[in-house]
């Protein structure tokens, strides 16, 4: 995304986003995160799914890092503490 202003360091930092999709309605959260671990990755889900009121029955993740091992087109290895 790029860098903003972080309050608790002082100073620019880079910030990712984690953007998550409904497929039937197309509405859209977009969860922002100074890391890409898997602790930032169930942090955005879980405030994704308190922002839709709901959990969705399947989730498409797309190859994140923090959520697949590795990368399969059928049969991808799937990180063991995001399907928990």
């Amino acid at each position: 995304m790029g860098r903003i202003w972080d309050e608790e360091s002082g100073k620019m930092r880079k910030v990712h986003a984690l953007i998550l999709t409904l497929c039937h309605s197309r509405h859209m959260y977009v969860y922002l995160a100074f890391s890409q671990d898997i602790r930032a990755l169930i942090e955005g889900f879980e405030a994704a799914w308190e922002y839709f009121g709901g959990i969705a029955a399947i989730v498409i993740t797309d190859n994140l890092k923090p959520a697949i091992d590795k990368a399969d087109r059928y049969n991808p290895k799937v990180n063991r503490q995001f399907l928990e």
